[in-house]
């Protein structure tokens, strides 16, 4: 139990009417700027959080309809769509981003998760391909893009994709164990034995990696 030091200030009368004073606050600077996009972006961002998913969609959709060249609302927008299994919609606002910031790794990481979602793999290894070759840096676009690749058992590229991504994380377990399955496949003992040193060094109170390498 809360001795009567702490419930004083944490739970005491001015500590909750300060709270409430602020929380009013910040509901009014609200209502002032819900006429411009990015008041309705705090708005979402705001619902979003109190758990309110649909009202939250709500305001970046008004968000959008304020100004259609704010990128940050759609890639917002399309996530939520994404929570809600909204697929479709939410495919096509990455490609709306696309269209306006065709450099921006994100979108296609998103849709490249997307398809694979929905069962499309060539779509999605053309997607995860582009989101591997742009920035800013998403190492889960090729720690995916790899394991997509060795699920059509194209191990020697899956390899490429991973060292790729090893030059900026060259101590990432996740990265380093999808490089070891491929060369387990390609039966290259001497370079998997070098990765599974590694992993090792890296986790020692794995076993599975103790395993692998006896």
């Amino acid at each position: 139990m809360l001795s009567a030091k702490y419930v004083s200030v944490f739970g005491g009368d001015s500590t909750k009417k300060a709270f409430k004073k602020a929380h009013t606050e910040y509901l009014n600077f609200l209502e002032m700027n819900a006429d411009f996009s990015g008041g309705q972006e705090e708005i979402a961002e705001y619902e979003y959080l109190k758990n309110n998913p649909k009202k939250a969609i709500k305001a970046y959709e008004t968000a959008l309809a304020f100004d259609d060249y704010n990128n940050n609302a759609p890639l917002n927008l399309a996530y939520l769509y994404y929570q809600q299994n909204d697929i479709k919609r939410a495919a096509r606002l990455y490609d709306k981003v696309i269209k306006q910031e065709p450099d921006n790794s994100y979108p296609y990481y998103m849709l490249g998760l997307l398809f694979n979602e929905l069962g499309k793999d060539k779509a999605s290894l053309n997607y995860l391909k582009q989101a591997s070759e742009r920035e800013p840096f998403n190492f889960r676009a090729y720690y995916n893009y790899a394991l997509k690749l060795q699920q059509k058992q194209q191990f020697s590229e899956s390899i490429k994709v991973i060292e790729k991504a090893l030059k900026k994380l060259p101590n990432n377990s996740e990265l380093l164990y999808v490089k070891l399955i491929g060369l387990m496949k390609l039966n290259k003992v001497n370079e998997a034995e070098k990765v599974c040193s590694q992993l090792i060094t890296l986790n020692p109170g794995n076993q599975n990696f103790q395993q692998i390498l006896v």
